[in-house]
């Protein structure tokens, strides 16, 4: 029934630019617009418990806008068959054309940012820079708050919290909020939605210093092996990728590669568990770079071969516009020159790296394209360039909040760093 209705829907689209459909008659039909408030209630709360129906219904819902006009009730159609074609099909370009058609659709019809946050959940970060759609994001909790739709704003409220940490944002800012957020949850008594706040407040919390071990999700907000107990014992998926996903990234920053490497064959799930959530292609950063560590580090094919695959994936979606995975290839760029010992390549793909995560905003990829690198450098013997983008990286994650990967960092390299010559050796160079 699912692949019928999904035919049945592209020929009801064929032919037609989905960008159009915003310009597209309007419904008038009272009894066909009941019939339309109702479908949208089921796919709303047939989401978590019945996927495949809320989905067959939604198909419905943008047939029935196509032949009968569109309504305010089409804006969640359209996001949702947006977030198939991107998160699902991997068609990025028309599940966007499909959130513009929806945020189109609720502005002309005065509608509130609850019928579009799906977009800025699963679409929009596939194409425009993610502090904007997380600063979006906080401006919809705010209308949402004062309309009355709690759950909504809450979880539009956590989504900004987790998305601002992948963006860049100043740690201190991020733990500030992350506390109004957790406790606006448990006077609302949402335990779930905490839940999955807590190993994103726990991680920064760790990158601050503010806990025994910055690798381990235990300390002032969370318990790492509880919440796993928990998430394992309720089945929620969502809640142990969310885990996972924080552990691996810990992992590699706190320099465990084999923990690492262990992680990542649990964390392939998460393309299935957050279906297109910003989740995915920020994990393909840790993936892609503990698989091309591992591989230096064991001269291991099967690394290798992993690496390539997820260099092929992030490239595929920068090709298709995704610009906050483009600094992410040229790591990976960058990783693989490294790998077969094409030094000029190195250089050249690492100041793309480095350069293009300062446009963007992600001043802690800034700081691990310059720790990368530094350390290439610093293996085949450019020791300038290696303590002048040692010593950036230390200085980038202190700007960020992160003093104890700061401190993880100087003190892994204390004996090169301090030792001034290292400066003042090969200045033929350019600065990164």
């Amino acid at each position: 029934a699912l692949i019928k209705e999904l035919i049945k829907t592209k020929f009801f689209l064929r032919g037609k630019c989905i960008s159009k459909i915003r310009d597209h008659f309007v419904m008038e039909d009272e009894r066909k617009m009941c019939i339309m408030q109702l479908m949208e209630s089921l796919v709303i709360y047939t989401n978590s418990t019945n996927p495949t129906l809320s989905f067959l219904v939604n198909l419905k819902m943008v047939q029935w806008s196509v032949c009968h006009g569109i309504s305010r009730y089409s804006a969640v159609a359209f996001s949702v068959y947006g977030l198939f074609l991107c998160g699902i099909m991997g068609n990025i370009a028309e599940g966007y054309e499909c959130a513009k058609v929806a945020k189109a659709i609720v502005e002309e019809f005065n509608g509130i940012p609850e019928s579009v946050f799906g977009c800025n959940a699963y679409i929009n970060h596939w194409v425009e820079p993610i502090h904007i759609v997380e600063k979006r994001f906080r401006q919809d909790y705010d209308v949402l708050m004062r309309t009355g739709n709690i759950s909504v704003a809450l979880a539009s409220r956590r989504i900004s919290n987790q998305m601002s940490l992948s963006s860049g944002r100043p740690l201190a800012s991020i733990e500030a909020d992350t506390a109004i957020t957790s406790r606006e949850l448990e006077e609302h008594n949402n335990e779930r939605l905490r839940n999955l706040l807590l190993p994103m407040w726990q991680f920064v919390l760790n990158l601050m210093g503010q806990s025994n071990d910055p690798q381990i999700l235990t300390g002032k907000v969370m318990q790492q092996d509880d919440l796993l107990r928990k998430s394992e014992e309720n089945k929620d998926y969502l809640l142990k990728s969310t885990i996972n996903f924080h552990q691996i990234w810990a992992a590699f920053y706190f320099g465990d590669l084999e923990y690492a490497g262990a992680l990542v064959k649990d964390i392939q799930n998460i393309q299935s568990t957050n279906v297109g959530s910003f989740l995915v292609w920020r994990c393909a950063l840790f993936d892609g770079l503990t698989a091309f560590a591992l591989a230096r580090k064991h001269q291991s094919y099967k690394w290798k071969k992993h690496a390539a695959k997820v260099t092929s994936k992030v490239r595929r979606w920068v090709e298709k516009g995704n610009v906050n995975c483009k600094h992410i290839l040229f790591m990976f760029e960058g990783e693989m020159a490294a790998l077969k010992g094409k030094n000029e390549t190195v250089r050249e793909k690492y100041s793309a790296a480095i350069s293009t995560a300062a446009r963007f905003g992600f001043i802690h990829d800034r700081a691990l394209a310059n720790e990368l690198f530094g350390i290439h450098m610093l293996e085949i013997g450019e020791t300038y360039f290696a303590a002048h983008c040692l010593k950036s990286a230390c200085e980038l994650y202190s700007r960020w909040g992160a003093t104890a990967k700061e401190k993880h960092l100087s003190d892994k390299y204390k004996w090169f760093l301090d030792d001034k010559r290292n400066f003042l050796a090969n200045r033929g160079g350019t600065e990164i």
